[in-house]
């Protein structure tokens, strides 16, 4: 059996360690009864594995660990949310850039994912995205709890600010707002299944149902040369809502998993593994398969709507 690679290979390796059970290599999407959490599987074409290409992070106040997830309920609405290092930060050690962040708010939950701009200007984004999410969690949670009216470009500038205010306590040098440049989708949720929400930059989310995963944010905006991000591109923020049915969710992710989401296999690997909300740590393994050609940071925030009758 070939060693699991790096990247979302780590994951499972780290999961091994943990003790987490597991009998042998996973390649199918044949139903969740059959996932081996911590080994390895591939959806699609399988990658070329290196065992050089694994190097040793540091950890500091401007990087991220390689892994995090995280999850709970409130009422209807169940919350998982998973992110991990993609094979082009960990062959060099380099952090994730990705960030994600959940809080619950009057009446739902809010959910945020940003993705740091992988630049030679941006290299404090590690820390800008985390900011990004805790604020606009922070802030939107405010708004909500207060019954204020929410206005995406007001309250993108206020993140945007709070990101600046709050990058000196991290970052050991001089910065500016292209150093901290991320981009950042939010949503909220309510118990009701309605969700609203706005983005800057290029993070996605889909509706998931028995029939699989439907695009449910703004459209694409073209040809682009340049991704808008904060905390400088507060007045492009563009804004979405909807509504979720019984036994339905909400996906929220960062360019690492919408890219290969739009092939036919990872939608359906999707679409098998979170019919109903998975543990914590399947969640995180779901979202850690190998495939060639996908290298990027891989960051999702799901939640689930269902009522007493809401089955699929």
């Amino acid at each position: 059996m070939t060693a699991p690679p790096p990247g979302p290979g780590v994951v499972r390796r780290m999961l091994d360690l943990l003790g987490v059970p597991g009998t042998g290599p996973q390649t199918s999407i044949d139903g969740r009864d059959d996932r081996q959490v911590g080994r390895a599987f591939t959806v699609g074409e399988p990658i070329l594995p290196s065992p050089e290409a694994d190097a040793l992070g540091v950890t500091s106040w401007t990087t991220q660990p390689r892994v995090c997830a995280d999850g709970g309920s409130l009422g209807p609405l169940t919350v998982r949310a998973a992110s991990a290092v993609g094979r082009r930060h960990a062959r060099v050690g380099t952090s994730r850039e990705d960030a994600y962040a959940i809080t619950p708010a009057a009446g739902g939950v809010v959910v945020a994912v940003a993705d740091g701009v992988g630049s030679a200007d941006a290299r404090f984004s590690a820390v800008g995205a985390q900011l990004a999410v805790v604020e606009a969690c922070r802030l939107v949670s405010a708004a909500l709890d207060n019954r204020w009216r929410i206005v995406a470009d007001d309250l993108c500038r206020q993140i945007g600010t709070a990101m600046m205010d709050g990058a000196g306590r991290f970052v050991p040098e001089e910065f500016d707002h292209r150093s901290l440049s991320t981009t950042l989708t939010v949503a909220w949720v309510s118990t009701g299944g309605a969700f609203g929400g706005f983005r800057v930059g290029d993070g996605e989310l889909f509706t998931l149902t028995a029939a699989g995963l439907q695009p449910a944010g703004p459209g694409g905006s073209g040809d682009f040369t340049e991704t808008a991000a904060l905390p400088g591109s507060w007045s492009v923020a563009e804004e979405f809502s909807g509504r979720l049915q019984p036994g339905s969710a909400l996906v929220v992710v960062t360019d690492g998993l919408s890219v290969p989401m739009r092939s036919p296999e990872v939608a359906d690997h999707f679409t098998h593994r979170w019919r109903d909300a998975p543990t914590v740590v399947e969640f995180l393994h779901d979202i850690s398969f190998d495939r060639r050609g996908e290298a990027d940071d891989r960051t999702a925030v799901c939640v689930w709507f269902r009522t007493e009758d809401g089955d699929r």
